[in-house]
């Protein structure tokens, strides 16, 4: 499940491979998260000094803190993952066994389709964040490296004018963005993800659901005297209450994963935000043939679709668990006993209400919200366009 995401979060170091062998490379992996968040940690706060020891003008101010808040982003992501990796993996868990677990080809073919789409999605948002820090790199050595300037602004320990020093300082600035890029790719796929795979349950039950009368139909076939035994209404009950415990155990993993991600995707929204505006800034003073245009558009580009992620994927869940109403409601009730179409009717009256993401518990994830997102990034963007400072 969520193969991209998972293998770019070990890189990060928040993810223990469970399928390592033998055990001491398992027992070896703490000692190197501790090494990647000293690595990580340690360029973000030269960033942080440097910014408030600086400190001049506004101007000055957003341009130092353009990456910055990424990065800080970054580290905060990593030691979220740290924390909540066992509920990750419990998620996993859940989507594997009863009921969630697919239980027939048909529903195999239900999860692999999803599965494919994930998959798909990932990779474009992965590569997209790839080659979009690539750019960035190579424009700074293009730009900084014969100035002698490192990648960006950092308070170093120690001086850097001598080619040896200088090449460390730069090459970790490097590394440490390029574990940054690991993690918001990784963490940034790994709640959409999470939300698609929902949208395959609620996908699963209305195939469960739809099956329904077919099971009945196939029994009546066997025998004709079934039509009024208590054998038939103990189907009928059996499959209907398999069917509930489904659909309340998506609402369960869709409680948890909004728990474990909501805050999160809140802090998203917000910094993504900012450096949305920070970028337009930007944009507006380089000069349209400037080397640097390209690196900060795709770095603009990739902000927008960091905020795009969890507003689609929260969307598309709200769309699925509406689909469940039409997916009932098109069963062949013919057949069915009068109790079980009572049940029915009250499913169908819970499933009314869609299921619904929230970002800080505040915000509702849908496309609307990210047009409201993007507005107010624009909104902000004026303000200090037309401030004096710029």
């Amino acid at each position: 499940m969520l193969p991209y995401s998972i293998a770019l979060l070990r890189v990060w170091g928040v993810w223990v491979p469970q399928d390592w062998w033998p055990a001491w490379r398992k027992k070896l992996y703490p000692a190197y998260t501790v090494f990647v968040i000293c690595f990580v940690y340690a360029n973000t706060l030269s960033q942080i000094i440097e910014l408030f020891t600086t400190y001049e003008t506004v101007k000055g101010f957003i341009n130092k803190s353009f990456i910055l808040l990424s990065t800080i982003a970054g580290g905060i992501k990593g030691a979220h993952c740290i924390l909540h990796r066992q509920e990750f993996i419990n998620l996993a868990k859940t989507l594997g066994s009863y009921p969630c677990r697919a239980e027939s080809p048909e529903e195999e073919m239900i999860q692999r389709e999803f599965d494919e789409k994930i998959k798909h999605m990932n990779r474009r948002y992965i590569t997209m964040h790839l080659f979009t820090i690539t750019t960035l790199t190579i424009a700074s050595i293009l730009r900084d490296v014969p100035k002698g300037e490192l990648y960006y602004k950092a308070w170093i320990p120690f001086n850097y004018t001598s080619p040896p020093r200088f090449w460390s300082a730069y090459i970790h600035q490097v590394i440490a963005h390029y574990f940054d890029l690991c993690m918001h790719a990784g963490y940034d796929t790994l709640a959409p993800g999470m939300m698609i795979h929902a949208c395959a349950q609620f996908a699963i039950l209305g195939h469960r659901f739809r099956l329904l009368p077919e099971r009945i139909k196939e029994r009546l076939k066997e025998s004709d005297d079934i039509n009024e035994s208590q054998e038939l209404k103990a189907l009928e009950t059996k499959k209907l209450t398999e069917c509930v415990r489904h659909h309340l155990q998506i609402f369960e993993f869709a409680k948890t994963n909004n728990n474990i991600f909501s805050g999160m995707i809140f802090m998203q929204y917000t910094v993504s935000s900012l450096v949305l505006c920070m970028s337009t800034l930007r944009l507006s003073q380089i000069h349209a043939f400037s080397p640097t245009l390209l690196s900060i558009f795709l770095y603009f580009l990739s902000m927008i679709v960091q905020i795009f992620m969890p507003c689609f994927s929260g969307n598309q869940i709200t769309i699925a668990s509406e689909k469940l109403c039409d997916d009932i409601y098109s069963m062949d009730w013919t057949i069915l006993s009068t109790s079980t179409k009572r049940s029915l009717t009250m499913i169908i009256t819970r499933a009314q209400k869609p299921l619904r993401f929230t970002s800080g518990y505040v915000l509702t994830l849908s496309i609307e919200s990210f047009n409201s997102v993007v507005k107010t990034s624009y909104s902000a963007f004026n303000v200090l366009h037309g401030s004096s400072d710029f």
